[in-house]
């Protein structure tokens, strides 16, 4: 009887660790701007299309790939300076500040030339 309990233990945390790489590795945890008048209205007076663009919780992907510039809804908020370059100085700015640096990242293959952090393959 305690074998089996051991043989379930043991498949129950294969299974957990499963799960939680699926969850981290292969989920999308990025928000496409849907439903969004001002990106919207802000991407397209720029040439770039909104269904490219997506957003974690503080930073902005273009084609699902990182430009490394802060996402704030709330314009004011603080930005995180040592994750992603902010367009607002200590804060994440408005929209026309967040849309100008990821034409900024585009520009410069992808990446915000003011990003703190050193990228894998970065020059």
């Amino acid at each position: 009887m305690g074998n089996r309990v051991h043989i379930f233990l043991w498949l129950a945390g294969i299974l957990l660790f499963l799960f939680f790489i699926g969850y981290v590795f292969l989920y999308d945890h990025k928000e496409g701007i849907a439903n969004s008048e001002i990106w919207d209205n802000e991407f397209r007076r720029v040439g770039i299309n909104p269904e490219d663009m997506s957003h974690d919780d503080s930073t902005w992907y273009y084609k699902r790939l990182s430009t490394c510039v802060g996402y704030g809804g709330e314009w004011e908020q603080e930005c995180p300076r040592h994750e992603n370059y902010c367009s607002g100085g200590k804060t994440f700015g408005d929209a026309k500040n967040q849309v100008k640096a990821i034409v900024e990242a585009l520009k410069n293959r992808g990446t915000h030339p003011g990003c703190p952090l050193i990228y894998v393959g970065a020059d």
